[in-house]
């Protein structure tokens, strides 16, 4: 059997948080931080290696992003439903 850490394709989630920022003065933002495994240089030492990827967004971005995953989540579930 193949080893899955020498495939190629999208890094691997390792864990995430989330967290909502509200300034005094300003909007809010949310604050997303992904951790993901570095796989060239797991392959390389033998030890799981990540990276910390932080990414803040403000809310109109947040409401977007929903928006377009509730979308998918329909489409998902009227295929689903064809069975």
């Amino acid at each position: 059997m193949t080893n899955p850490s020498t495939h190629v394709g999208p890094p691997r989630l390792v864990d995430f948080s989330c967290r909502i920022r509200e300034p005094d003065s300003g909007s809010a933002a949310c604050l997303l931080t992904f951790e993901l495994e570095d796989k060239d240089a797991t392959l390389v030492s033998g030890n799981i290696k990540t990276n910390m990827i932080d990414l803040e967004m403000q809310p109109s971005t947040l409401t977007t992003l929903l928006e377009g995953l509730g979308r998918i989540r329909d489409q998902l579930s009227s295929v689903a439903n064809k069975k």
